[in-house]
């Protein structure tokens, strides 16, 4: 059950900023994104109250352009993929993750784990599925950092190949 939005009465919507009116309007369950030149929503079921439809009329071209820059511009321009061939270089952020694992190799320091439990039982057959076209999609989770011609780490993008998932019964 979501938490009702604060009440405005008194001094209205029309004293929030931008960020503080998306805000009120997430707390009534109501969500707003920007579809080329229109402002579109997603509501409950009773609908947008009036009081947020009437700011939402009255801001929507400062809301839309603030949710075009939010989410990547105006024109809608998908992200092109980087050119295959080559491997390039590390970014900073690889780069600090390679030092520290040349300092301290295999340390887990920087790995985020997470227990999940799972009720019936397991296919082990589906779930290695699962996590191969996990691994498939996200080339992150293929990239590794070989040295490169001088002597540097670089990034390469291991093949999405399936890989054995190893299976310890308790």
């Amino acid at each position: 059950m979501s938490q009702a939005p604060p009440s405005t009465a008194g001094h209205g919507l029309a004293g929030l900023s931008l960020v503080e009116l998306l805000e009120h309007a997430q707390r009534a369950d109501v969500e707003l994104w920007a579809e080329g030149e229109r402002l579109r929503f997603s509501a409950p079921k009773g609908g947008l109250p009036p009081e947020l439809r009437d700011e939402l009329v009255r801001r929507k071209a400062d809301l839309l352009t603030f949710l075009q820059r939010a989410t990547g511009g105006a024109d809608g321009a998908a992200i092109e993929p980087r050119a295959e061939g080559g491997d390039p270089p590390l970014s900073y952020a690889q780069e600090r993750l390679w030092f520290f694992d040349q300092v301290e190799p295999g340390s887990a320091a920087y790995n985020l784990f997470q227990a999940v439990r799972l009720g019936g039982p397991l296919v082990v057959a589906a779930l290695a599925r699962c996590l191969d076209l996990i691994r498939r999609r996200h080339e992150v989770l293929r990239t590794v950092f070989p040295p490169g011609a001088a002597g540097r780490p670089v990034q390469r993008i291991e093949p999405p190949l399936p890989r054995p998932l190893p299976v310890a019964d308790l």
